[in-house]
């Protein structure tokens, strides 16, 4: 694996594009809140509850775990209040950990961690090295990490394995057994720009991928037996115009889809749309509408509806979750949670929640939240400091939670690529 260096260097290339705003080289397109933007006019109060609001943003008292925000046109979250989460003391690890590739001095970096049939799918964020799979346990971790073109997403569909990317302007997929071996052959779903990278979600066998081209969000779904379930179908016209970032959660029956990336008249709306394989299930719900670009980074079901995990604009990139009902209405405020910068990923675990952030300081970190996102722990550190965009993966664990994160070495770019296990609090076993 010793072309991970070039990998590691590309990488790192890839987030200092990322941050200034270009397409980046490597293929990724998930770029975070931009210099180009005005920092955050959301400010927060303390005590008296939210600021003014309008569109049906208006201030209703603060909870117990912070204080509610503005949540006026003009926000950054607007019609939601947001609701500071306040940051902690930082608390060790529980758990274990296994090094999945102790021998390379460069191991690949993951940002996404799902489970598929007894074993584990782990994959980079960014879509350059693709994706591997290893046992449970952390062992026998598949090798070179498998890709089919640029920016390979990919997606547990329960015992298999569903991947997307670019060949060229050409949206292609395969499907994988959970060894990492093919199944079945390639598909070619679509076209779209070299710079819009696809995206997949999928369980209960099914896949779906989105993409965008023109001024639209496009999906395609694939069925059990591998195949395109129909033709590709459209979310609607002015649906995209840039910023896009897309995550897809499975529901019974079908697909859940949030984005950022539908531009308007001077502010960005974070939308959501149920689907099924073959077409919308009805019209999709802006939750959001603000002067700055957010990214989505995560959208995971609950039992209640969805919990999706966001990357707040500069000065502080902090992480938002935003619990929505089935339909993709905000049940409550925006979720701020101070003490970390850039979203990693979410995980639900029964009723619970956990988060996966880069802690302001460099450490990777970890917190759980009850069902109404009331804190039920301290944040808690997993490492040593890094660089807080490394990303990283989190999955529900029997009744705690598993992550994979980056430890970095020197000299840069050598690092460890680590799988950890722990209970639902981050603190024990």
């Amino acid at each position: 694996m010793s072309s991970n260096r070039h990998r590691h260097l590309c990488r790192h290339l890839c987030w200092l594009a990322t941050t200034l705003v270009l397409t980046s080289a490597c293929g990724e397109d998930e770029r975070q809140p931009g210099l180009t933007s005005s920092s955050s006019t959301t400010s927060t109060t303390s005590g008296s509850g939210g600021g003014a609001g309008a569109a049906g943003g208006g201030g209703s008292g603060g909870a117990s775990s912070g204080s509610a925000g503005q949540g006026g046109v003009g926000g950054t979250l607007a019609p939601i209040d947001i609701e500071d989460v306040p940051d902690t003391a930082c608390v060790a690890r529980g758990g274990s950990t296994v090094e999945l590739y102790p021998s390379d001095p460069y191991a690949p970096l993951f940002g996404r961690l799902e489970s598929v049939g007894s074993r584990r799918v782990t994959g980079n964020a960014l879509g350059i090295e693709g994706m591997v799979t290893f046992d449970a346990d952390g062992a026998n971790a598949s090798s070179p990490p498998t890709a089919i073109g640029n920016g390979n997403r990919f997606a547990s569909e329960g015992s298999t394995i569903g991947i997307t990317a670019l060949d060229g302007t050409n949206v292609i997929y395969q499907r994988y057994d959970a060894q990492g071996a093919a199944v079945g052959s390639e598909l070619s779903l679509g076209t779209a720009p070299v710079a819009k990278l696809p995206q997949i979600g999928g369980g209960e066998g099914e896949a779906l991928v989105v993409w965008a081209d023109g001024d639209s969000l496009l999906a395609r779904g694939i069925d059990t037996n591998g195949a395109a379930a129909g033709p590709e179908f459209s979310f609607g016209a002015n649906t995209y115009d840039d910023h896009l970032s897309v995550a897809i959660a499975h529901r019974s029956g079908g697909f859940a889809v949030a984005w950022a990336g539908d531009y308007t008249a001077g502010t960005y709306a974070t939308r959501f749309v149920r689907t099924t394989a073959t077409g919308l299930e009805g019209a999709s719900t802006g939750f959001t509408t603000g002067t700055d670009p957010l990214v989505v980074n995560r959208l995971v079901k609950t039992p209640t509806g969805y919990a999706v995990l966001m990357t707040g604009p500069l000065p502080n990139v902090e992480p938002f979750v935003v619990l929505l009902d089935e339909q993709g209405q905000a049940t409550g405020p925006a979720y701020k949670l101070l003490g970390a910068h850039f979203a990693w990923d979410i995980a639900a675990q029964g009723t619970e929640l956990g988060v996966l952030a880069g802690r302001a300081t460099g450490e990777p970190e970890f917190r759980p939240f009850d069902a109404s996102m009331a804190p039920l722990g301290s944040w808690v550190c997993l490492d040593v400091p890094g660089d807080i965009t490394d990303r990283g993966g989190i999955d529900a664990n029997g009744t705690g939670y598993a992550v994979v994160y980056y430890r970095p070495e020197l000299p840069v770019p050598q690092g460890k690529e680590i799988f950890a296990v722990f209970d639902h609090l981050g603190t024990g076993p």
